[in-house]
């Protein structure tokens, strides 16, 4: 959903900066955004529903910042300003 939206908008891309929502998933298929919060030294994102030990967790509870997995990303979206 969250990805055709911003493709439809033009808002669809695959370089984050601070602020874009970074789009996880598999085949295609969204399954999990984030916010970016930092790209360097280390490309960061604050994530919900996730583990708080920092393992990958599809029924986590904890909202914290943790590393980009880029192997994951399907692309980044633009916020409007």
């Amino acid at each position: 959903m969250w990805m055709e939206w911003a493709k439809r908008q033009k808002l669809w891309g695959d370089s984050p900066s601070p602020g874009c929502a970074v789009v996880y998933g598999h085949d295609g298929v969204a399954t999990h955004i984030g916010v970016v919060a930092r790209v360097s030294p280390m490309l960061l994102s604050v994530e919900a529903n996730t583990s708080i030990a920092g393992v990958f967790d599809t029924d986590g509870i904890g909202v914290t910042l943790k590393r980009v997995t880029t192997e994951r990303v399907l692309g980044y979206i633009a916020p409007r300003g």
